[in-house]
């Protein structure tokens, strides 16, 4: 994986995001972008080459996102 793919990947997490099992906001990593890029894109290339993800980067994190109207009804989310 190349430092602008990285760079790409990162640009694209909204900084409105919530946090992710490891605790890092997408505000964090946009705010500090450019000092991690190249360790990132080191981790990446290890785990993808070697097709090993961390268990946390395996579990879904489902939030549900409140539409408006009665918050009582399912549909609403």
């Amino acid at each position: 994986m190349s430092i602008n793919s990285t760079r790409k990947r990162i640009s694209a997490i909204g900084i409105k995001k919530s946090i992710v099992p490891d605790g890092i906001s997408g505000e964090i990593l946009n705010f500090g972008v450019e000092a991690m890029i190249p360790d990132l894109t080191r981790l990446l290339d290890i785990t993808m080459n070697n097709n090993a993800n961390p268990g946390c980067w395996k579990k879904p994190v489902v939030v549900p996102i409140y539409k408006g109207g009665d918050r009582s009804a399912v549909g609403k989310y």
